[in-house]
């Protein structure tokens, strides 16, 4: 059974597009973040959310740059991530460094003259670089809360090691969503010859209880069997296909898909069979299930 493998093939273009359209989402998604994040916070959700926008943009930097290698795509995505997270904890130290002189210019007694916040840093932390704020706020803490965040007003839920241990899982979660993403999209089908990416179309709905009857028939490519499992509504299941919008000679990805619903009404769908096949075999099962379908109206 033949799997469409990518070529690996990428141009200049495609890794300036595939880090470029990464790093302008990082930095609008870091700025995004920093100030949302000042008001309320939702653990695991904004990380989501943050990978999620990453993602996305790093996956259209690849499809406009045409980047077949996936290797490429991924480290796009995680370079985006880094550049967002750092840049995102950066926004945060100049924050907390600019709340601590706001407050030391309202106290009489304390100098003016002095940056008193670079002074603690260098006798607490060992200077005053990007490090020795994350240090300084790790020590102070953080509390998590939909109303925001901060140990300032309320015990810290976390501090110390613990802060690390945070920011690393939060990290973690929007590089993998940021990689993942962006490698998904470098892996999928393109045409070399016309230089475009494949299209997909959806033939057929499938009778639940004959989606494996489908299956057998295409690897017998035994097409003529395929009518009576095609349905028209509720299907069980779908077969569709992905190809070269431009060529008829380019081979094409079938796949048979099984379609469930949970009880919200969310469908999701479980690949059954997937396969690379010559474009004349498929266009015989376009041609076979183009018949009359299976008068199923109301059972899948």
């Amino acid at each position: 059974m033949a799997k469409y493998v990518p070529s690996g093939k990428v141009g200049g273009a495609g890794v300036v597009m595939s880090v470029g359209f990464g790093l302008v989402a990082a930095a609008v998604s870091a700025v995004a973040f920093h100030f949302v994040g000042r008001l309320f916070y939702l653990v695991l959700l904004f990380p989501l959310v943050w990978g999620l926008v990453i993602g996305a943009a790093t996956a259209a930097g690849v499809r406009t740059g045409k980047c077949r290698n996936a290797a490429v795509g991924f480290v796009a995505g995680l370079v985006a991530a880094v550049a967002s997270v750092g840049l995102f904890q950066m926004l945060e130290n100049r924050h907390v460094h600019s709340a601590v002189l706001e407050a030391v210019g309202k106290e009489a007694a304390l100098p003016k003259d002095v940056d008193v916040y670079d002074e603690f840093l260098r006798q607490k932390h060992g200077g005053t670089g990007f490090m020795a704020h994350l240090s300084a706020r790790a020590e102070m803490g953080m509390n998590i809360s939909r109303a925001g965040r901060g140990g300032i007003d309320n015990k810290p839920m976390i501090s110390g090691a613990g802060m690390y241990v945070y920011w690393f899982i939060e990290f973690a979660i929007i590089a993998g969503i940021c990689g993942l993403m962006a490698l998904a999209a470098a892996r999928e089908p393109f045409c070399e010859k016309c230089g475009v990416w494949y299209e997909k179309a959806e033939l057929a709905g499938i009778v639940s209880a004959k989606i494996e009857e489908a299956r057998r028939a295409i690897v017998a490519k035994d097409y003529a069997k395929l009518p009576p499992c095609v349905v028209r509504t509720n299907p069980g299941g779908a077969l569709s296909e992905e190809k070269c919008p431009k060529c008829e000679e380019a081979p094409v990805v079938v796949k048979l898909e099984a379609i469930s619903v949970d009880k919200k009404g969310k469908q999701e769908r479980r690949t059954i069979y997937e396969e690379l096949i010559p474009a004349d075999q498929a266009r015989k099962i376009e041609s076979a299930i183009a018949g009359p379908a299976t008068p199923a109206a109301g059972a899948t």
